[in-house]
């Protein structure tokens, strides 16, 4: 199975939308991969049949099949002269500044996939905006960057309102993380530093065992998986750089490569060699 890395051509425009030409019967349309954005094929023309880990779905024409992120997918063609769209885009977080890390953290799709047919409450709706992020795509300036922004934040409520995504204001007890800000954002600007259980209790003057009864209660994690995660997003903007990988496991906080490499792979399913190969010659995409 391939961990595919999706490039975008512009930085203010998240998304990667394709139209689709006639293709073949029995011709592959992708082959199992996984990737963190959300996925939707359109299918115009034809049958096509969706390959997932433990079932197959048959879409034919005027379907639009939803992946949710990181879900092990695959395509076939079943009919000669199938076209089918594509639009695949990050999942936009409203979580902002220090808080930017949780939404990463949820990672729990809700569902799989799920199949919109042409007779369905909102289908008209989420055609609407995935034929105009298609139709934006040749359209350059600020006014297409929001068109498209627009558009996928409107597919984003569909999704939400059909319980399709995890909400992350629902997940979150957002009373208790106000009182964490000082916390997240003393990890965020200390990561490479060491990080203690004293220090992080100091800057909330809480004991620590209430600290970390608290921080679980607030975000569904530990405090020290939360440390990870914030090391392993910031390896990553290091990644597309020429330190080695030894020079960027300190310089992210790890105490060894060894426990950088286990834990990056923890988070990211890959390795980070494995991750600096697929985005050699690219911009880090930061958080936020």
């Amino acid at each position: 199975m391939k961990n595919e890395t999706i490039i975008y051509k512009n930085p203010n425009r998240p998304a990667k939308c394709v139209w689709g030409l006639p293709r073949a019967r029995g011709k592959v349309g992708s082959y199992l991969h996984l990737h963190p954005e959300l996925e939707f094929l359109y299918v115009e023309k034809g049958r096509m049949n969706n390959v997932l880990e433990d079932c197959e779905q048959i879409t034919q024409n005027g379907d639009i099949i939803f992946f949710n992120s990181r879900v092990p997918h695959a395509t076939q063609f079943l009919e000669d002269g199938t076209v089918q769209h594509m639009v695949q885009f990050k999942v936009p977080s409203t979580f902002r500044g220090s808080f930017r890390y949780l939404s990463y953290l949820l990672g729990r799709t809700v569902k799989p996939f799920f199949v919109f047919h042409p007779e369905d409450k909102d289908y008209e709706d989420l055609k609407s905006h995935f034929i105009d992020m298609i139709e934006q795509e040749a359209e350059a300036g600020a006014a297409g960057d929001y068109r498209v922004t627009a558009d996928i934040f409107y597919i984003m409520s569909i999704l939400q309102r059909r319980g399709l995504l995890p909400d992350e204001r629902a997940a979150f007890d957002f009373g208790q993380l106000q009182k964490l800000v000082p916390l997240f954002e003393y990890i965020d600007g200390h990561f490479a530093e060491e990080i203690t259980l004293e220090s992080c209790a100091a800057i909330l003057c809480l004991n620590k065992s209430y600290l970390c009864r608290v921080f679980r209660a607030a975000t569904g994690t530990t405090l020290w998986d939360f440390i990870n995660f914030v090391r392993v997003c910031k390896s990553e903007e290091m990644l597309v750089s020429e330190m080695s990988l030894s020079e960027i496991a300190y310089a992210a906080g790890f105490s060894s490569p060894s426990y950088f490499h286990r834990t990056f792979k923890k988070y990211k399913q890959i390795s980070p060699s494995e991750f600096r190969k697929l985005h050699q010659g690219t911009e880090p995409m930061l958080l936020g």
